[in-house]
């Protein structure tokens, strides 16, 4: 049996960058997006990820799984949900990933 896995991809805004640490939000709660291929919108709702396994959860590079900056498995990277959404922070890697 294979297992599902499902990617999705948006921007963020960070909201602060200290030395190397960065964090920001990866989603927004109750705020719609911008539009999708100029018409699909979205609006996440602040249970979208009550059941979600962030085990193994990456921060990447352009959204390259091949350019990994930290990962949760590792505790490099680091996941929270608060009322505003989820939000995430890391180190930035001392690499030359580009």
């Amino acid at each position: 049996m294979m297992e599902k896995t499902e990617i999705r991809y948006a921007e963020i805004e960070t909201r602060a960058i200290e030395g190397r640490k960065v964090s920001g939000y990866a989603a927004v709660f109750n705020q719609w997006s911008r539009p999708f291929f100029g018409y699909f919108r979205e609006r996440i709702d602040p249970k979208a990820f009550s059941n979600t396994d962030y085990s193994d959860t990456v921060a990447c590079f352009n959204h390259d799984v091949d350019k990994v900056l930290a990962r949760t498995s590792s505790e490099t990277l680091k996941l929270s949900i608060d009322d505003t959404g989820l939000r995430f922070e890391f180190d930035m890697p001392d690499t030359t990933v580009s």
